[in-house]
């Protein structure tokens, strides 16, 4: 513990990052400086577009389809609600759904 009420938050990269989808933000770059994440997440800093991921985008259109569609791709979404912008999945996970899907998505 610090002086007055400040408590130390030691977390890794990994854990920083599942803090931040916890509290419901959006997937985050991987890149993003440790000073800066540690802001985010403890609410010192807003999120930004250029702190997004990627994947923002592609959860983002893979989402739309299966709400559109979901009686018919429910079966294929074992363990998933087809929220892509608020599931946990990791990138590799999402990425693994969403390629096969893209096609689809046109």
């Amino acid at each position: 513990m610090m002086e007055g009420d400040e408590r130390l938050l030691i977390c890794n990269d990994s854990e920083l990052h599942w803090i931040a989808r916890i509290q419901g933000l959006p997937v985050l770059r991987r890149d993003i400086p440790n000073e800066e994440l540690i802001a985010i997440v403890s609410g010192e800093a807003p999120v930004e577009d250029r702190h997004l991921a990627g994947t923002n985008h592609s959860r983002g259109r893979l989402e739309d389809f299966i709400t559109l569609n979901f009686d018919r791709v429910r079966g294929q979404l074992p363990g998933c609600d087809g929220k892509c912008r608020s599931f946990m999945c990791t990138e590799g996970k999402h990425m693994s759904c969403y390629i096969p899907s893209e096609p689809l998505l046109e």
